[in-house]
């Protein structure tokens, strides 16, 4: 878990300094997620696919909400009980340029006429039209978790012994967290530290 964290953060490093992260998807980035990406994934599920830039922020911030992200793709792609659309490189994304084979060619026989890249800059500021998914705004998401960033920036998220203690604390809170909700309505919320809260989000992902 701590060797995750800290390619975690690298990786939210890697998209805000892509600028990814610092505007809303636009309408084209959508419509690959959920028409393009996702059923390739369905299709492809003993190939390691590692999603184009764009794609892979709306798949990360869909995950991050993994019962409604669950509950989506086993509907939509008929699951079966246990089988996930599940992602084999959660920290991972390619840029034009990157050689990725074995997703390049899956894409290309899947989609001849869509380029696996495209110019983001070209759609930027054609999101204003939110992307829901099964009840789920993945756009606000998006919006949320693009301030994430800012909470784990600090020269503690690099430093191992302090994700070594985050992994352990994590564990303390989810121990106490079972114990709250076994006191029933009346226990109170528990908010975890930046430190925590990095190693939950890393635990959903990976």
């Amino acid at each position: 878990l701590v060797s995750l964290a800290s390619r975690h953060v690298k990786f939210l490093k890697e998209l805000h300094s892509q600028g990814v992260t610092l505007r809303p998807p636009p309408q084209e980035t959508a419509r690959r997620y959920v028409e393009l990406w996702l059923p390739l994934v369905h299709k492809n599920p003993k190939v390691e696919l590692v999603p184009p830039l764009d794609v892979a922020w709306y798949w990360h911030c869909h995950r991050l909400a993994p019962y409604r992200y669950a509950k989506y793709t086993t509907e939509r792609f008929r699951l079966k009980p246990g089988v996930f659309l599940d992602c084999e490189a959660p920290f991972r994304f390619m840029r034009d340029g990157d050689v990725d084979d074995a997703t390049a060619r899956v894409w290309a026989d899947a989609y001849p006429t869509d380029p696996l890249f495209v110019d983001m800059a070209k759609d930027a500021g054609e999101g204003d039209h939110p992307l829901v998914l099964g009840g789920f705004n993945v756009s606000e998401s998006c919006a949320r978790q693009a301030m994430f960033l800012w909470q784990v920036s600090s020269p503690n998220f690099d430093d191992v012994n302090f994700l070594k203690d985050g992994a352990e604390n994590y564990l303390r809170f989810l121990k106490l967290r079972c114990k709250v909700e076994e006191m029933g309505e009346r226990a109170f919320a528990l908010v975890p530290t930046y430190q925590i809260d990095l190693m939950w989000h890393t635990h959903i992902l990976a």
